[in-house]
């Protein structure tokens, strides 16, 4: 789906660039740049993700083709990947990528329920405050 709205160098930046966010919230977990490396090995070998950036020499190039500050990939902010702030692509691709899982989420539960199934559901807060008031919609 993200696809159809940016480029697979964009979507691919925007999930190593998180990743980044993620392995700063991790304790003891070895330097960065073998964390990040993984992640370009995993999402390179998603056959919609194979484009640029495939090493961390890339990532940089392709980080600066984008960001100007902060100038280290390794410093990216937690805002960028915030649905709600505006400033980068990422923001944009964060809000795309959450509209769409609640929509699907919507979609599921309500079928559920529709069939008298029992639901229980673990979201993030932010889903919850998306979907609530789409459920009793639907489900009234």
């Amino acid at each position: 789906m993200l696809l159809r709205h940016f480029s697979a160098e964009n979507v691919k930046l925007f999930y190593i660039l998180r990743h980044v966010i993620q392995f700063k919230r991790m304790k003891e977990c070895g330097p960065v740049e073998e964390y990040i490396a993984n992640v370009l090995l995993n999402l390179s070998s998603t056959p919609s993700l194979g484009s640029f950036p495939h090493s961390l020499t890339e990532l940089e190039q392709s980080y600066a083709n984008y960001f100007q500050e902060p100038y280290d990939w390794r410093e990216v902010p937690e805002t960028w990947f915030d649905p709600t702030e505006f400033d980068q692509f990422t923001n944009e691709i964060a809000r795309k990528s959450s509209t769409y899982r609640n929509h699907h989420m919507v979609k599921l539960i309500t079928k559920a329920v529709l069939q008298k199934k029992r639901v229980f559901a673990v979201v993030g807060f932010s889903h919850v405050i998306m979907q609530e008031n789409a459920l009793r919609t639907l489900l009234r």
